[in-house]
Parts: structure tokens; sequence; C-alpha cells
């Protein structure tokens, strides 16, 4: 639903229009049920971790709320963890304290750049990092980490505010940081 100008799901959603709908939310308890089902048929495999790949899997707060109460009923936060997308504009410490506590392990967030001006006027995500760096304390207070997303040599990138990603990226200690070179989508 978003239109970041780094991101190729634009591409995507332009495609897809007019052909239907192209953000659509599955039902959260049948989403469980599948997970569950999952996790019986590959326990004996040693399978540790679900990685559920949705970019914008925090952004409906009633959503959440079913997903966490859905997965928990199951049990399966006892089982299995799991690990998805968000953004950092999703997260509150409320809702991180319910994803850690419903078995989520891992948030796998863009962050972009170091730099606010590059991340809020030339990529059009608007996100401060005062936020980044309050939610990234809240998450790990519970138990909760990060793969950080970072962006490199992307457009008004300089040596300075290149800099400021790679001490971003250092301070906030996420489990994971993936360095990305911009590439621009035709």
């Amino acid at each position: 639903p978003y239109r970041c100008t780094f991101c190729d799901a634009q591409g995507y959603a332009d495609a897809l229009r007019g052909t239907g709908k192209y953000f659509r939310l599955r039902d959260p308890e049948a989403f469980a049920d599948e997970l569950e089902r999952y996790e019986r048929l590959y326990r004996h495999r040693g399978a540790r971790l679900f990685q559920v790949f949705d970019p914008v899997f925090t952004m409906d707060d009633d959503w959440v709320e079913r997903f966490c109460a859905a997965y928990r009923e199951r049990g399966l936060h006892k089982k299995i963890r799991f690990s998805t997308f968000s953004r950092i504009d999703h997260l509150s410490e409320e809702k991180v304290k319910l994803l850690a506590r419903s078995g989520c392990a891992l948030l796998r967030v863009g962050i972009e750049t170091g730099s606010d001006y590059i991340r809020k006027e030339v990529y059009k995500k608007r996100i401060g990092t005062e936020t980044i760096r309050r939610i990234f304390k809240a998450a790990k207070a519970q138990g909760l980490d990060f793969t950080a997303f970072y962006i490199l040599g992307g457009p008004g990138e300089t040596h300075a505010t290149f800099r400021e990603t790679i001490r971003l990226a250092w301070e906030l200690d996420a489990a994971r940081s993936a360095f990305f070179l911009y590439k621009p989508f035709t």
C-alpha cells in the first residue's frame, strides 16, 4: 500500500491495478491454523523458525492482535517462533510486547539510511532516526531482535551520509544487518 521510491513492489502494484485489489489481508486465525499444520508436519525435521514473508505484517493492529492470540491459543509460541517483516512506523512498545509474548523472535525492517533527510525526502519514508532508536530499544528489552536493511549509494548519498548509515547500523546492533547497493528499477 506504500509508494516507497526504492521498492520493486510498486511495479507489481502498477501491473495489477484494474485487475482487482492489490493489498489483501488474510484471515489471521486461518493463517495460524496453517502454521500449526506446518509445525506438526516439520517438527521431526528440526524446524526452528517460521519466516513469514509479508512486507506489512504489522500494519493492521486488529489483524496482529487476532493472529497473535490465535498463535498463542494453539500453543505455537512454545513450539516454534516466527520472524516477519515490519515497518518501524507500524510498531509501538505495546505491539512489540505483544509480538514477543506471542513467539516473534525477529523483525525484518528497512532502515534504509542513517540520514533522516534521505530517508524522508528522497525515499519518501517518513520515519525519523529517533523513532527507530526507540523501537529498537523497546524490542530488545522484550527479547525481540531485528534484521535491519540498508541501502548504500542512493540518490543524495555523500561520504557523510554513508558514515551516518554505518554509525546507525553499529549503534542499533541488530542481530543481522544487510547492506544493499542502490540500483534504480526501470
